[in-house]
């Protein structure tokens, strides 16, 4: 095979490496006659918090969880605030008075609200562990629309060295929805909606309710989140910048906040998934800037906080494709399929790995995969590869 027709290849598998978003929202409350949802909408807030100067920073949801109106959502959410308020399905603004449980490696907080006590039905918390396939559901507030309702279900739960294990979910969780109640079909609440990756392809990931009922009692101020670096900035703040910057494509600059971060310390304040979106992000600002041995690096540390999540493997594979590792590339790719079966893109990176390496039996186990998959991805595979009628007859492809 010549050059040319080799990093034509591996253009491909850059291709394939904007993965396309796979869910979608329901309409506000769209299943308004269900008495779970009813329920569950009456105890989901949203969380508004303000910076020092008292305007807007950001909004989030949260969900009651006494009928005291104490509320739990993300920590993230808080970071350098200088006060929050909550407001209720009904339209009420309540202040946020003190944090009165925190887990910053869980990414969990517990807030004292100025209400009136027992004026609130709180969810309640599952005691059984969720399962994989479980049906769930997440109650939030997207972009600032309340009460926004997504179903799916548990497609894992990876684990996650020192910590346990997240549920990775296909309901969608969007930027405003950080801190949602997830639920079970009897109404009780499983897990707190974390984060999404951006890329789609179900990176849906909650934490499980276990964590709520073990975070740890303080008594602190809002004051507490207040803490910022040598920028001026909280290393939040520097992240959502940095995700700004890759979505306008300004990777230089991304990386540069992103990295600013990790110089600090590997993790936002402990917290293991955020420290494995800055590590992954990196890399992939490495990669669009054909840094391709940095973002190898960067995807390997990315996999040694969260190892199994497929969509590190996958870019750890494309990363080494651009450095024509093809072993290692190939091993990364099956990590891939493996954590996620039906991971068709990563199928697609593996076959033409395995063409290039003259595996003809990883080769046609791809092929086979991807064309129950995704039939016209199959096709796509086949007509990139010059040769095939040889491997399909068992025989090697030619040579360059």
């Amino acid at each position: 095979m010549s050059r040319e027709e080799r990093l034509r290849i591996i253009c491909m598998m850059g291709v394939c490496a904007l993965l396309l978003g796979r869910f979608c929202f329901a309409s506000p409350v769209e299943e308004e006659n269900s008495e779970l949802v009813r329920k569950a909408a009456a105890a989901t807030v949203m969380v508004l918090v303000h910076d020092e100067k008292s305007s807007r920073q950001s909004q989030a949801s949260g969900f009651f969880i006494s009928s005291d109106g104490e509320v739990i959502t993300n920590d993230h959410v808080m970071a350098g605030i200088s006060r929050a308020s909550i407001k209720t399905s009904d339209g009420g603004i309540f202040a946020v008075s003190r944090v009165v449980a925190r887990d910053v490696r869980s990414d969990l907080v517990r807030l004292a609200i100025r209400m009136p006590p027992n004026s609130v039905t709180p969810l309640q918390v599952s005691s059984t562990p969720a399962q994989q396939g479980d049906a769930v559901l997440i109650i939030g507030n997207p972009a600032g629309e309340e009460g926004v309702v997504s179903r799916g279900t548990i497609l894992s739960l990876p684990s996650v060295p020192g910590f346990g294990h997240l549920l990775q979910i296909s309901a969608a969780i969007k930027a405003g929805s950080s801190g949602s109640p997830l639920l079970n079909s009897e109404g009780e609440v499983i897990g707190v909606a974390a984060f999404q990756f951006s890329s789609g392809q179900g990176y849906n990931f909650a934490i499980p309710a276990a964590k709520i009922l073990a975070m740890p009692a303080v008594d602190e101020p809002l004051a507490a989140f207040q803490e910022k670096g040598e920028t001026g900035q909280t290393d939040e703040e520097m992240f959502q910048q940095g995700k700004k910057a890759m979505e306008d494509k300004q990777y230089q600059q991304a990386l540069a906040l992103f990295t600013a971060i990790l110089t600090k310390h590997a993790t936002i304040g402990g917290n293991l998934w955020r420290g494995w979106e800055v590590w992954f992000y990196a890399g992939t600002c490495q990669g669009r800037l054909d840094m391709h041995r940095e973002a190898a690096s960067s995807f390997r540390q990315a996999i040694s906080l969260m190892p199994d999540i497929s969509l590190s493997h996958y870019s750890l594979g494309v990363a080494y494709s651009h450095l024509d590792l093809l072993p290692e590339a190939k091993n990364a790719y099956e990590q891939a399929v493996r954590l996620q079966p039906d991971f068709a893109e990563a199928h697609f990176n593996l076959g033409l790995t395995c063409w290039l390496l003259r595996d003809v039996a990883c080769f046609m186990s791809s092929s086979r995969i991807l064309n129950n998959l995704e039939p016209a991805l199959a096709r796509r595979l086949a007509a990139s590869l010059p040769g095939r009628e040889e491997m399909e007859a068992g025989e090697q492809p030619p040579r360059e």
